[in-house]
């Protein structure tokens, strides 16, 4: 009888190990905080000490702006490194966005990718971590960091910084960035990490925006959309934050979109908006001058602007305020 129990019990283990178990059973709850004040460092980057406990939330930042990818352009470091977010955390910014894979033994990369989810010319869902990082590494000598990597960078002591992740929609790869993201909610669970961390749900895929309606709401982590929706829709499928293109979303300035600030902000919709810069970036970027100086003045309604040269950007908000 007793080895009928004993065994009784492992299955009962085993069934409670599935994999991307469903929000409606409840977050697991994450590990207890530590209570030690032992010291670990992030391997192949100079970053702060790991400590326990560790914050739960950053602290305020003077300046809403988001270093996209790292700010890379900008700082010169690889995007989505670690070395770029140690130069977003020394800036004091509000975030920096970063863009996430799955690899095939559910590990979450934090890298941009091609269009077909290759990183270092290895499909990523195809590969493990380890045949990924072996593959090549960032061209400071990093390796490709996980989500976790990043989540240590920012949890630390007097941090202004949060992650605003981009999940990566590989071609014909819905199923896929469902699943990156299902198992990064876990992970930010796991280390009560979920004030640190907005999700951002990209334009091309709205099966991954019902998901994120649903497992945000239970996981409690904040989420916004770029995807072409009016302020009453936000509203009305209660998506806390709007997050919109400059260049071919908004009708300010040189934009080539639809939608003005102020009919989000009269519809009590948060928004924030990528790209503002200096120079162009890419397709998404407005970076003339007169563009750039509406989207200052209307710094004070946004919730942050998203920027590839957030030290240029703080130096403008600066002059402005003083002026």
């Amino acid at each position: 009888m007793k080895r009928f129990l004993i065994f009784a019990l492992l299955l009962a283990g085993l069934a409670a190990c599935g994999k991307h178990s469903h929000p409606s059973d409840g977050p697991t709850p994450g590990p207890s905080p530590k209570d030690s004040t032992d010291l670990q460092w992030t391997a192949g980057a100079v970053m702060e000490p790991i400590r326990w406990p560790r914050p739960t939330e950053p602290v305020p930042s003077e300046w809403r702006v988001v270093g996209h990818r790292g700010a890379g352009a900008e700082s010169g470091y690889p995007e989505n490194s670690l070395a770029s977010t140690e130069y977003c955390r020394r800036l004091g910014l509000w975030g920096m966005e970063c863009d996430i894979l799955l690899t095939s033994d559910d590990k979450v990369l934090v890298a941009h990718g091609t269009a077909d989810g290759e990183v270092n010319e290895l499909v990523v869902h195809e590969h493990t971590l380890a045949e990924i990082r072996a593959a090549g590494t960032l061209k400071n000598g990093e390796q490709v960091p996980v989500l976790e990597d990043l989540l240590n960078a920012v949890m630390v002591d007097g941090s202004t910084l949060r992650l605003l992740v981009d999940v990566k929609v590989p071609t014909n790869g819905e199923d896929l960035a469902i699943a990156a993201f299902q198992r990064s909610c876990e992970i930010i669970d796991s280390l009560n990490a979920r004030n640190f961390v907005i999700f951002s749900c990209p334009a091309a895929s709205s099966r991954l925006l019902e998901e994120m309606i649903i497992w945000c709401k239970a996981y409690r982590i904040s989420f916004g959309t770029t995807m072409n929706l009016t302020p009453a829709t936000y509203k009305s499928r209660q998506i806390p934050l709007a997050i919109k293109c400059t260049a071919t979303s908004m009708a300010e300035g040189s934009g080539t979109g639809s939608y003005t600030i102020k009919q989000f902000t009269d519809a009590g919709v948060p928004i924030g908006v990528f790209h503002v810069d200096k120079a162009r970036y890419n397709d998404q970027s407005i970076y003339d001058e007169e563009t750039v100086r509406i989207y200052l003045a209307a710094y004070p309604s946004l919730e942050f602007i998203e920027t590839n040269y957030p030290a240029w950007l703080i130096g403008r908000l600066k002059a402005m305020q003083q002026s």
